[in-house]
């Protein structure tokens, strides 16, 4: 078997199982009684090979970025663009820039599932796959609960991309006439793609 014979072969091979590893994400770690990835409507979507028609073919027409998942969870997407860029630079100052290979440009980034009704994770022990940060974010315009100031989360993720978003103790009081989140209280489950496999999505700007 001729070089470039072998050469084409390996190089299919890899692709396959680019695809396949793309559509076979799974969230190992989901809490009992909240696994929503790969399962109902969100079965048939995938991260980074999904876009925007496969969601709409699924959810309907009039869905792309938010709409329901059933009577008591909301679901929103996001995709890729062709803006999305990443930089690196070295101690001489000299900087790369990576812009997102083309074959995701539309695809499928992220899913956040949010709860219509108060869901509550204040007595929940994470496993230790988990590990937690602190997340200030502007408030939710869409969401009739959220204040006026900045919301803090604390954020329960693992390394496959799967996080859990729960409002925080350290909030500021709710204004006159608001309705906040208590703490303890679950925002959304989100569903991304892992940070180490993120760099690969980038290819080097000529």
């Amino acid at each position: 078997m001729k070089l470039q014979t072998v050469l084409t072969l390996i190089a299919a091979v890899l692709s396959l199982a680019s695809a396949m590893s793309a559509q076979t994400t799974q969230y190992r770690n989901e809490l009992n009684g909240y696994e929503f990835f790969g399962s109902g409507k969100l079965k048939g979507l995938h991260l980074l090979s999904s876009t925007r028609d496969d969601v709409k073919r699924i959810f309907g027409a009039g869905c792309e970025k938010q709409c329901d998942l059933d009577a008591d969870w909301t679901v929103n997407f996001e995709y890729f663009d062709e803006a999305w860029t990443r930089e690196e630079s070295n101690n001489r100052g000299d900087k790369r820039v990576y812009k997102l290979d083309p074959r995701y440009v539309g695809k499928l980034m992220q899913i956040d599932v949010r709860p219509k009704n108060r869901v509550s994770l204040a007595n929940v022990t994470f496993p230790a796959a988990f590990s937690k940060t602190i997340i200030s974010a502007a408030p939710d315009r869409n969401d009739p609960r959220a204040g006026a100031a900045a919301t803090v989360y604390d954020s329960f993720g693992d390394a496959d991309g799967l996080s859990y978003q729960i409002f925080g103790p350290a909030n500021p009081p709710p204004l006159p006439g608001s309705r906040m989140f208590k703490p303890g209280e679950l925002v959304m489950v989100r569903y991304t793609i892992p940070k180490e496999r993120e760099k690969s999505l980038f290819v080097l700007e000529k």
